[in-house]
């Protein structure tokens, strides 16, 4: 189960990397809104959710912003 756990976050750091546009960036939230509800009803370490939660918030905000400067 550890090892799917650091897929999903190998892979959801992919899709906030790949970002383009504002429509990708909503449903890159849903993806992580998703990713949490799920491994938290496989009851994985909330402090492992949280670290990754916060690894998330920084990518997708700093995508979010470079949208709003252009």
């Amino acid at each position: 189960m550890e090892q799917v756990f650091r897929q999903h976050i190998n892979k959801i750091i992919k899709i906030l990397n790949s970002i383009e546009n504002e429509g990708q960036l909503e449903c890159a939230k849903n993806i992580i809104s998703n990713f949490v509800e799920y491994w938290r009803w496989k009851k994985v370490n909330v402090k492992e959710i949280r670290n990754n939660l916060a690894t998330f918030n920084i990518i997708y905000k700093f995508k979010r912003n470079s949208f709003y400067e252009q």
